[in-house]
């Protein structure tokens, strides 16, 4: 577009723009340009401003490299827009820490600024969260929304961080929040290409299996870790000490020192006594 078309002329010249910028720079109200690529967030443009002496024939040679370079322009902003998308979500699932979660990061106010696809498909699920008219992200569940509330009003004060599972969910869906701050990916421009321009807070729900709910439970009651916890859940499966490295692919010694540490934290001293504390928290697979 030409910068007539984006701003007629005769509306210019009545602004303080024309008066305290344009004018005194040479009448700089001819140009133009054109939207490169545009998100929810941002719209990124290229354009230039051409004094008034120079007439229509700087103006249309202008519009005509922008429009040979336009094509290539948007293709460029679709890749980075796609590239940036796919290094925000590894950076996220690398927080989260879980397994094909759904992720959302979220402003200050708590409106969604990314979502990977699997928050997608949870938001149009009806399930655990919906969003309101302003496009924020909220629990169905009155504990958890609490729980947002006081983090977004903490995230810009510093890191953050809250787990927990939802009782409506029949304990089945995990909430990960935790800050995530985008200067601290100096490498990509997420402010330009996703909007990003702030600490933002980021929201991961899983959804486990029976199986992989119990496991998380031993992680929070006695302090395992997953792999102790992974081990702990095929002793209740009755599967021998031989039998689990073969299944972990590791040796046999290091499945005895698993077994020793998970006794410890779990105040135990037999493997059948690991096996039933284990059954007690749920089925086992």
């Amino acid at each position: 577009m030409s910068a007539d078309d984006m701003f007629p002329r005769d509306a210019l010249v009545k602004t303080e723009f024309y008066t305290d910028w344009a004018k005194p720079q040479g009448d700089i109200i001819r140009g133009g340009g054109g939207v490169i690529g545009r998100s929810d967030k941002t719209v990124a443009v290229i354009g230039a401003n051409i004094p008034s002496r120079y007439g229509d024939r700087l103006e249309e040679k202008w519009l005509s490299t922008v429009r040979t370079l336009m094509p290539v322009l948007q293709q460029s902003w679709a890749i980075g827009q796609v590239f940036a998308e796919n290094l925000v979500e590894r950076l996220l699932l690398e927080k989260s820490s879980a397994t094909d979660p759904a992720l959302f990061l979220l402003s200050e106010a708590g409106e969604i600024t990314f979502r990977n696809q699997r928050g997608v498909d949870v938001l149009a699920s009806d399930g655990a969260v919906y969003t309101d008219l302003r496009g924020r992200l909220r629990f169905w569940e009155g504990r958890a929304q609490q729980v947002l509330s006081h983090m977004l009003k903490d995230v810009l004060r510093g890191p953050v961080h809250a787990h927990f599972r939802l009782s409506s969910q029949a304990s089945n869906c995990a909430v990960h929040m935790t800050a995530f701050d985008p200067d601290d990916v100096p490498e990509w421009p997420l402010a330009l290409v996703l909007g990003l321009h702030s600490p933002s807070l980021l929201v991961s729900l899983s959804f486990l299996s029976s199986n992989d709910a119990t496991g998380q439970t031993l992680v929070e009651a006695y302090g395992l870790s997953a792999a102790q916890a992974q081990v702990a859940l095929l002793l209740a499966e009755g599967l021998s000490l031989k039998d689990i490295s073969e299944h972990r692919k590791t040796s046999i010694n290091t499945v005895r020192k698993q077994v020793q540490n998970i006794s410890q934290k779990m105040g135990l001293s037999r493997q059948t006594e690991i096996a039933l504390t284990v059954s007690r928290h749920g089925s086992p697979r």
